[in-house]
């Protein structure tokens, strides 16, 4: 169904709906373990979802690059992070990413505090009128 519907995305030259199919065929590579097809899939995604400047989906897709690729994780998730910023994405959207980067980052590196000090400005400038969880202390 997915390749059916890529062929029908880039004859009507849908591009962001041919970024997003292929985004779903990379999961589903990914479920199936072809790490490598997942890659190049995603790759493809990430490309033509810059080139139609769909913002949105090209951070979710560099998340995704960055929790399953080997090397180059690092450089996927900030990348993710940034545009997640630049766009102004939803404030959950960037704790997941700053916690998901956070997590790759060796422990002590100095960017884990760098990241930990931005999530608390980021929820103090952009959290206002979001319920405080029952796990958060004042």
């Amino acid at each position: 169904m997915y390749r059916q519907s890529l062929q029908i995305k880039e004859q009507i030259k849908d591009v962001q709906g041919k970024a997003v199919t292929l985004a779903n065929m990379a999961y589903w590579a990914g479920k199936t373990g072809n790490k490598a097809h997942q890659l190049e899939l995603n790759l493809q995604a990430a490309q033509a979802l810059g080139q139609v400047r769909a913002y949105g989906d090209l951070m979710t897709v560099l998340g995704n690059l960055g929790t399953t690729v080997e090397t180059n994780s690092l450089a996927y998730l900030a990348q993710a992070l940034w545009l997640c910023l630049r766009i102004q994405a939803p404030l959950t959207n960037a704790i997941v990413l700053i916690k998901t980067l956070y997590d790759q980052v060796p422990q002590g590196d100095d960017l884990e505090a760098l990241l930990a000090a931005y999530a608390l400005v980021l929820c103090a400038r952009r959290g206002r009128g979001i319920p405080r969880s029952s796990n958060c202390k004042t």
